[in-house]
């Protein structure tokens, strides 16, 4: 069950990201997205009701580098959040990065996510970039998604 949906667009709500920028996508049209930064903190305001077993999926549409995932934190308020990263977008454009909240963290209303080092892209672009967003789904965490993070955190 759909809880939450966020574009990267001009309605967009959070802290610390890039400006919204606009590519043109055969299945999405004009997509609208924003770059997490790198070496800084970002984050977003969600809805994800208290006590329920959350999965929050985040449309990615480029990454940077991919050791930004190896150090990558996402913390649901104060509590650091498991997740899987999966290069192609079952049902969209590019990477898919999935986020589990148990249902122990309550009261949850802003996801931050953070790289502790800085990657440049280009000598071209000074900005310090991480990975590039255009859509958040929150959703209540069906059991084969449980079962997922559970294979995750067995490693």
């Amino acid at each position: 069950m759909l809880i939450d949906q966020i574009f990267f667009d001009d309605s967009f709500i959070g802290k610390g990201w890039h400006d919204e920028e606009k590519t043109l996508s055969e299945l999405y049209g004009e997509l609208s997205y924003r770059w997490m930064p790198s070496g800084e903190f970002a984050s977003i305001e969600v809805d994800i009701p208290a006590k329920t077993n959350s999965v929050i999926f985040c449309s990615i549409l480029s990454v940077v580098d991919k050791n930004i995932l190896k150090v990558l934190k996402v913390k649901a308020g104060n509590i650091c959040c498991d997740f899987c990263f999966s290069d192609s977008h079952p049902f969209g454009l590019g990477s898919l990065l999935e986020i589990f909240v148990p249902s122990s963290i309550t009261s949850i209303n802003t996801i931050t996510f953070f790289v502790p080092f800085s990657v440049y892209p280009s000598k071209a672009d000074k900005r310090a970039l991480a990975m590039a967003f255009y859509e958040l789904k929150v959703q209540l965490a069906a059991p084969e998604n449980i079962n997922k993070f559970l294979t995750v955190w067995e490693r």
